[in-house]
């Protein structure tokens, strides 16, 4: 039943890595939209099974005892009560919001309401109970991502080999890349692959599949040159900089593998990149030509906030709802809504460009808490690990465990700049699991 189970979470895993980055219809016309239905058929098949094997096993149809392979069963930690609670926040929100099919489905084209929210997490607790990670499934996951990085770097030399840009559009010139749409959304996928090439780099033990790798390396810069945002590259930084502190620190003498020194010093490092973060946003918001535009949407996110009513200041205006509730605040005040107009150039303000601001207005203070308290939860939670092996390293990390940390912070630091699409945010999830499936306990 185990082994049935762990192929499911491969199957999905696979699937999310492969499918839905390549996954297009020939146009760029609603494409996250169509990524988004595939996803939903693919967690449906993996659910559906799960479920399936689930209750076999629940109800005594097998041999394998429901104490140990139990879907009923639950292991509690402080990583699956945060995450429970950002789920509950998230169906409060929905359940609250005026703008029921939108908060459910998300709005057109994006697609990243409650169903996909629910999806998402109760996919990283399949994953975290079930699959049995290894190196393996980094080297699929870096593969998928090769075909769409080559045809960013096509389009970003004017060749477009699959017909994409229609009436004579020269691609090198669009907002849109590859199959994935803006080349922001390409930046956010690479968010989670690049830690994946840089980490195989530097601690690769095979020769050739090192060399590989460097190659690979070196082509997805290229892309990011070519079509790259200035997150991506600082992300790629948080990585290399991950990277060469804890290698320092695993070589000092007082520094044991152990949680007693990575904890808290961990715990003291995110405390300092939230109140840099807040510090950040609200030195940006003020100059509204910062961040590529971002200083003015990060104020007028802030202005939208403060203007809300006060059951949506706690549970927000319902996920992906942040058109609607901008929409309102702009219809209250001309000269506002005129200025927003003359930035945007009459196109549909639909996020916050941040998936935290995106969460504030979008499911309030009890939202954005409760997803701050589960990513709190999860980056302090990997490091309960007190598996020490030859190889481990700061904190008595296993490799898997390590690459998958890295991954998540790479996408928690360019999330800061973008918001949650299909692409990504699902791969980021997986990545949330691989954690808690390296620890040896329930994680989400």
């Amino acid at each position: 039943m185990k082994k049935s189970k762990n192929l499911i979470a491969w199957f999905y895993i696979v699937a999310v890595a492969v499918v839905i980055p390549v996954f297009n219809r020939g146009t760029f016309d609603n494409i996250t939209q169509h990524k988004v239905e595939v996803y939903y058929l693919i967690a449906g098949i993996s659910f559906a099974l799960y479920l399936i094997l689930s209750v076999i096993s629940d109800f005594g149809f097998s041999k394998v005892e429901a104490s140990s392979d139990s879907f009923i069963s639950l292991k509690g930690d402080r990583a699956t009560i945060a995450a429970c609670g950002f789920g509950i926040a998230v169906v409060l929100s929905f359940l609250l919001s005026e703008y029921k099919k939108d908060a459910f489905y998300g709005v057109p084209g994006f697609g990243m309401g409650t169903l996909s929210l629910v999806v998402m997490l109760i996919s990283a607790f399949f994953i975290s109970r079930e699959f049995v990670c290894s190196e393996v499934i980094y080297h699929i996951v870096a593969a998928g991502s090769v075909i769409p990085t080559i045809l960013v770097i096509a389009n970003r030399l004017g060749y477009d080999p699959l017909g994409f840009y229609a009436g004579g559009i020269a691609p090198q010139y669009n907002l849109y890349v590859s199959t994935f749409g803006n080349y922001g959304w390409f930046c956010e996928y690479m968010s989670l692959i690049f830690p994946i090439l840089i980490y195989m780099v530097v601690k690769g033990r095979n020769f050739i599949v090192k060399g590989i790798y460097v190659a690979y390396l070196a082509l997805s810069l290229w892309a990011i040159f070519l079509a790259g945002t200035i997150a991506i590259w600082l992300s790629i930084g948080v990585v290399i900089a991950t990277l060469v502190v804890s290698g320092v620190f695993k070589r000092l003498p007082f520094w044991e593998k152990s949680t007693r020194h990575v904890r808290p010093f961990v715990t003291m490092l995110s405390v300092l990149a939230f109140i840099g973060y807040v510090c950040m946003i609200l030195f940006v918001s003020s100059r509204d030509g910062a961040g590529n535009g971002r200083g003015y949407i990060w104020n007028l996110s802030l202005e939208t906030y403060r203007n809300l009513s006060l059951k949506d200041k706690f549970f927000g205006v319902g996920p992906n709802c942040y058109m609607h509730a901008v929409n309102s605040f702009l219809e209250s005040d001309p000269y506002v809504k005129l200025e927003a107009v003359n930035n945007f150039e009459g196109l549909a303000i639909t996020s916050a460009h941040s998936e935290y601001l995106d969460y504030l207005v979008n499911m309030g203070i009890v939202g954005a808490a409760s997803y701050l308290c589960m990513i709190f939860a999860i980056v302090i939670g990997v490091f309960r690990n007190k598996r020490e092996t030859k190889d481990a390293y700061a904190g008595g990390l296993s490799d898997e465990t390590y690459v998958a940390f890295l991954c998540v912070l790479s996408y928690l630091f360019y999330a800061g700049f973008n918001f949650s699409i299909v692409c990504a945010t699902p791969l980021f999830l997986c990545s949330w699991g691989f954690c808690g499936e390296a620890q040896g306990y329930m994680i989400l």
